[in-house]
């Protein structure tokens, strides 16, 4: 397994020193979030940029995450929302290919929860069309939101593509009130890439191992699944010593 972090867990003044601090802290990858304005500027400069950090600190980009779908995404019930939303979807593909990011992250919290069938089904008719073209990118559109495991493997299974899986966040099912050990097993086979984080009331209340996610538990399932992939800290805002101490604890249980 390879340990990222998002891009705002370090604190840092540009994107030059989140990339130079991560690589000193012993990190191999940072998960970069995407906004609408990233993507839809006939410019490429904000690629250039990942590009430009990638290459000078020898860090991988392994995931791009698009967290303003919480407002609709591809579920929104407002038609033009819906070809917005994958119009961002088919840029942040093709900047995933550029970048070598293999996960797309989809978020489907707030807003963008499939809270009935008719909200599961619009989503998946975009997905049904995107599939194929994400992979021939060689690029993975991973699910992240508040259905139960089955509910994933569902989806999954009327998708039927090696291009949809799933973003795993252990700390996301006891939200939920859900076991997060047998939601991650209800998960095999689907495990695109793994968010790391814990609270004791409300998210972001603690760091790894000070709160009630029970993430060695979690560790012993990702190894007997064969799991391989990222694990990406999604932990609160910190200055370098605090994100270190992270990493040193995610790495004893989970490598």
């Amino acid at each position: 397994m390879k340990i990222g972090l998002r891009d705002y867990v370090l604190k840092a003044s540009s994107t030059h020193e989140l990339f130079s601090q991560s690589v000193l802290i012993g990190f191999q990858g940072v998960e970069m979030v995407l906004t609408r304005a990233d993507l839809l500027k006939s410019d490429r400069e904000r690629l250039e940029e990942l590009l430009c950090a990638k290459i000078s600190t020898g860090l991988l980009i392994p995931s791009l995450s698009l967290s303003h779908h919480n407002l609709g995404g591809i579920s929104n019930e407002n038609p033009a929302e819906v070809a917005m939303a994958v119009s961002e979807l088919r840029r942040c593909l093709e900047w995933g290919e550029a970048l070598g990011a293999k996960v797309v992250l989809l978020p489907f919290f707030g807003q963008a929860t499939l809270r009935d069938s008719t909200a599961r089904e619009r989503a998946l008719k975009v997905l049904s069309d995107l599939c194929p073209e994400a992979e021939q990118m060689g690029v993975t559109l991973a699910y992240e939101g508040d259905l139960m495991s089955g509910e994933i493997q569902q989806m999954a299974k009327v998708l039927n593509s090696p291009a949809f899986r799933c973003y795993v966040d252990l700390a996301n099912p006891l939200v939920y009130g859900r076991d997060p050990v047998e939601e991650l097993k209800g998960l095999e086979g689907l495990v695109a890439s793994v968010h790391i984080k814990d609270f004791q009331t409300v998210l972001g209340d603690s760091r790894p191992g000070e709160g009630r996610v029970p993430l060695p538990a979690c560790a012993e399932v990702l190894r007997r699944m064969g799991y391989d992939g990222w694990l990406i800290l999604e932990t609160p805002p910190a200055e370098a010593s605090a994100v270190q101490r992270d990493l040193d604890y995610v790495r004893e249980f989970f490598l």
